[in-house]
């Protein structure tokens, strides 16, 4: 997973990233790849998430955001 990281854009100032039509705030030096989650057969649409080398679990994402 390093090498793929390694070729993943990010800036050491603030930006955006446009999803569904609204603008996110992407901090400094976060990494942004976009994921899909399934169940079953469904796919959801792809949506941005942050890569959080600190981060014990797979994935972190609240139902709110979820659902939104």
């Amino acid at each position: 997973m390093t090498a793929i990281l390694d070729r993943c854009p990010f800036f050491d100032h603030p930006t955006e990233v446009v999803v569904a039509g609204e603008s996110v705030l992407v901090r400094p030096f976060q990494i942004v790849v976009w994921v899909g989650l399934r169940v079953g057969e469904v796919l959801s649409s792809p949506f941005p998430a942050v890569v959080d080398t600190g981060l014990s679990l797979n994935l972190s994402i609240r139902e709110e955001q979820l659902l939104a």
